[in-house]
């Protein structure tokens, strides 16, 4: 399938979360989150979202403050 770049959906694929940031995408909740997934989601937008890390916590934060600079959790040991 060939890109159009006037389609929405074609420029949202180029442009998605998941497009742009594989590594956080990949926590992305697989369940909490509806039928929404990181593909459907640009990398700035404020919506709330629930996260899966790597080490099992489950936690929410906007899909803008994941992409910013400077995002990190501090997990209790």
């Amino acid at each position: 399938m060939v890109s159009d770049p006037s389609c929405p959906h074609c420029a949202l694929a180029k442009d998605s979360l998941a497009a742009r940031f594989p590594e956080i995408a990949a926590e992305w909740h697989p369940h909490k989150n509806g039928d929404i997934g990181p593909e459907q989601v640009e990398p700035d937008h404020m919506m709330t979202a629930w996260w899966l890390c790597s080490r099992g916590h489950e936690f929410s934060a906007s899909v803008r403050s994941r992409t910013r600079a400077g995002w990190f959790v501090i997990w209790a040991l």
